[in-house]
């Protein structure tokens, strides 16, 4: 057994339904979220959602314990679906542009990002969406400082000011 979030999340995924005996683990997320469709949780339970995903998604990448990639479009689609109320958006492209922006920021290759959505989509409808949103996050998450693991650049110290008589001490005119 590992140490860390690997084993903690193998304990937290089990499924207690009564038919499996609380023995059964859920591996992928399509079978434990067959009946879940966009638009019918509400906002609390999205946001409890998000919030112990992302624990759960920060505990295994500290443990070199699970990918990157679909723990992060699962977060995108979730934060997609809680921004469609915005003017102009709706449910398909708010999980869209979250698909995207945070494979995008994940990743950070465009053509992957926004490939990798449209196939998870199915549609090209909303590939104009796709790419904005990935564009934005990769260019954003590159622009943030500590982008590539390094930390923030600090202003270099001032050179020292030569004393006024150096020049003169070496025979300048």
């Amino acid at each position: 057994m590992r140490p860390g979030g690997g084993s903690l999340r193998g304990r937290l995924h089990r499924d207690h339904r009564p038919d499996s005996g609380g023995r059964r683990l859920v591996r992928r997320g399509h079978h434990g979220a067959a009946g879940v469709r966009p638009g019918l949780l509400g906002v609390g339970a999205l946001l409890a959602v998000l919030a112990f995903k992302g624990i759960a998604y920060a505990l295994c990448l500290g443990s070199l314990r699970g990918g990157p990639i679909f723990p992060a479009l699962f977060l995108g689609a979730a934060t997609g679906v809680l921004l469609a109320p915005l003017p102009g958006f709706g449910v398909i492209p708010g999980m869209a542009a979250g698909m995207a922006a945070s494979a995008g920021a994940a990743l950070r290759l465009p053509v992957s990002s926004v490939v990798l959505v449209a196939l998870l989509l199915g549609s090209i409808a909303m590939t104009p969406v796709v790419i904005l949103a990935a564009v934005v996050a990769i260019v954003t998450t590159e622009l943030l400082p500590g982008a590539h693991g390094a930390p923030p650049p600090e202003s270099a110290p001032a050179a020292p000011a030569a004393p006024a008589g150096a020049g003169a001490a070496r025979g300048a005119p």
